[in-house]
């Protein structure tokens, strides 16, 4: 998988017409992690989902991050093993049951066979099935709602972004599915809806960076701010210290653990609480930008050809990037006394509100121009102006025609995901009957093959059993 080069530590903008793959989380890196505040700003939601998962059992925290990362067929994998290996302890040693313990021992042996069998019926149509979905949303073989051909093939996103400024609109190949021999354009109503909830994305985006500055973002600042100034020396150490670990060449799984044993030798250190907080902040920022395990096994932190990045390079770049900052910071305020730190830091947060405000009014009236006629284009081109003449517009790396592709493939995907989900329960039900008399056919036949003695004494007892109420009925008559 390419990625892109990494230059002096910061990750280059989107190109004209240039779209960063989704797997990167471009989002994610360009606004919330990347713009995380070198002062300590306040938590992101995946910091705080990091958090909680450092308070959580390991086997929940795997068990968390495999559903995060996984389809239908693996999540029928993890029941599966649920099946198969929780609920037989359950019924192995169940205080409340009244049978003997062979007769427990043989009914939770049918957990796990089960389980095998749910794999092996399911996932084996399940595979096949979304298989076929995928290459029928690819291929025209569905309408709007589930069709990917706009932005899938070669060239193909290339030619949406095109279509999108130079036709105003969106054109899909649907000839799989209602035989046309046109490509079929996006319905009128539809498109503008999702001009307009590009902008939406956006502004709440803005919206939610202007009531974090406006909040707990300005305490923390100042605080930081002060503490620069009165502990300059402490602060560089530190700073120079994490630097020392980011610049190792080591992994990020590696740097990761350095930093963690920094903060632990930290506290136990008895450091001042501020100094803890830069570096949970420097760590944070790798967490939040990682990817699920699932990402990693599959080679995203491989080791890179010449001229390319991997992705943990990325990662590494940015945690540099949030370092570099705050020696900035630090320098900064060396020389000032405390009054002087606060107003500084203050004016700081005034400013970014300022200019998060000025994106708000630009994205609303950007919002009216497309309610009064606005194409494509002309949003495009408002941004492209706004850029030019404002060198502090916050929007100014954004490519509208750019966003609305995002947009686009993240409802189309969606879409998609649900149709999955619920296509894949019906499928999954309709193989139970199947299931459920392979397993009562094949059960049988593989305890008198695996545990003969067990399975043996089991009928054994209950022959017993059943004899001995048929005598104890003929006594009472």
């Amino acid at each position: 998988m390419k990625l892109q080069k990494v230059d002096s530590y910061k990750i280059q903008s989107r190109n004209e017409h240039q779209v960063q793959p989704r797997t990167m989380h471009s989002s994610a890196i360009n606004d919330s992690a990347v713009d995380s505040v070198s002062f300590g700003a306040a938590p992101t939601k995946d910091m705080v989902s990091k958090s909680m998962e450092s308070m959580m059992p390991p086997i929940l925290t795997g068990m968390r991050k495999a559903k995060d990362s996984m389809g239908e067929v693996q999540n029928i994998i993890i029941n599966a093993l649920g099946t198969g290996l929780i609920a037989p302890i359950f019924i192995k040693y169940n205080p409340l049951s009244k049978t003997d313990e062979d007769t427990r021992t043989y009914s939770a042996w049918r957990q796990p066979v089960s389980a095998v069998l749910a794999v092996a019926t399911q996932a084996t149509i399940t595979i096949p099935f979304n298989r076929a979905i995928k290459d029928m949303a690819t291929n025209g073989w569905f309408g709007e709602t589930f069709n990917e051909t706009p932005y899938c093939g070669n060239g193909a996103e290339k030619k949406f972004i095109d279509n999108l400024l130079n036709k105003n609109t969106i054109l899909y190949n649907t000839s799989k599915f209602d035989k046309s021999t046109q490509l079929k354009e996006i319905d009128p109503e539809r498109y503008k809806k999702l001009l307009d909830e590009t902008l939406n994305s956006l502004l709440a985006k803005e919206e939610a960076e202007h009531n974090r500055c406006n909040g707990i973002k300005k305490d923390l600042r100042i605080a930081r701010s002060k503490y620069y100034q009165a502990n300059p020396e402490a602060s560089s150490k530190l700073l120079n210290e994490m630097s020392e670990i980011l610049n190792s060449n080591s992994s990020v799984k590696e740097i990761q653990k350095q930093l963690k044993d920094k903060i632990k030798e930290l506290k136990a250190n008895k450091a001042d609480e501020e100094l803890i907080k830069m570096a949970k902040e420097v760590k944070d920022r790798g967490a939040a930008l990682q990817e699920n395990w699932l990402s990693k096994f599959f080679g995203l932190f491989t080791k890179k050809k010449a001229g390319e990045a991997t992705y943990g390079d990325v990662i590494i770049a940015s945690m540099k990037e949030k370092v570099n900052k705050m020696k900035g910071f630090a320098e900064m305020y060396k020389g000032m006394t405390a009054e002087q730190a606060e107003t500084k830091a203050a004016d700081s947060i005034a400013t970014r509100l300022s200019e998060i405000d000025h994106a708000k009014n630009f994205l609303n009236n950007a919002k009216e121009k497309l309610k009064n006629g606005a194409t494509a284009a002309d949003i495009e081109a408002l941004f492209n102006k706004e850029s030019e003449i404002n060198k502090a517009f916050r929007l100014k790396d954004k490519k509208f025609s750019t966003e609305v592709l995002l947009k686009f493939q993240e409802l189309t995907k969606n879409n998609i995901s649900v149709f999955k989900q619920i296509s894949g329960l019906i499928v999954s039900c309709a193989m139970l009957p199947i299931t459920c008399s392979l397993l009562n056919y094949l059960y049988p036949i593989f305890m008198d093959t695996v545990f003969p003695n067990l399975s043996s004494k089991k009928h054994t007892n209950k022959s017993s059993e059943l004899v001995q109420k048929a005598t104890e009925n003929k006594e009472v008559k």
